[in-house]
């Protein structure tokens, strides 16, 4: 049996997703944009649960999908259960979902001293194509814009 499993979001969902965004991010989306973005029409999110410890929500990652673009808004692990290779099945359960929409090329933002992530996304083939200066803020700091293109 994996230790991990994922599956789609669900309603259910929210309020431990809600509890690794304030966790991990200094500005997290509110219960509220979680539903709206994440459980909207053209959003999707996969929730990463660990079964050995009770089935507990360690992972998630959403995006958004219009016509043959994906755009990646968040991915996160649980603090306590970073470096065992959640980012890494939440990043290829997106990309294989937008793989089988059709996805022409899927982009996302990232921290430009996020080394960790930059560094799990070009091992998956994203690659930088530009920046956005002082993106993001708590601490100001610029964003990195990195795509992957979808082989057809």
């Amino acid at each position: 049996m994996n230790k991990y499993y994922i599956r789609p979001i669900t309603e259910t969902d929210v309020d431990l997703i809600f509890e690794i965004e304030s966790l991990c991010f200094s500005s997290p989306m509110t219960k509220e944009n979680i539903r709206s973005i994440l459980l909207g029409k053209m959003g999707i999110a996969f929730v990463c649960f660990d079964t050995e410890n009770e089935d507990r929500l360690v992972g998630y990652g959403g995006m958004f999908c219009v016509a043959d673009e994906a755009q990646i808004l968040n991915i996160a692990t649980h603090p306590s259960f970073r470096g065992k290779g959640i980012g890494r099945l939440v990043t290829s359960t997106l990309v294989q979902y937008a793989v089988s929409r059709g996805t022409s090329y899927i982009t996302l933002e990232v921290r430009e001293s996020n080394h960790v992530a930059i560094g799990l996304y070009k091992s998956l083939g994203f690659y930088e194509v530009g920046r956005i200066k002082k993106y993001y803020k708590m601490p100001l700091e610029d964003g990195l814009i990195m795509k992957l293109d979808v082989e057809k």
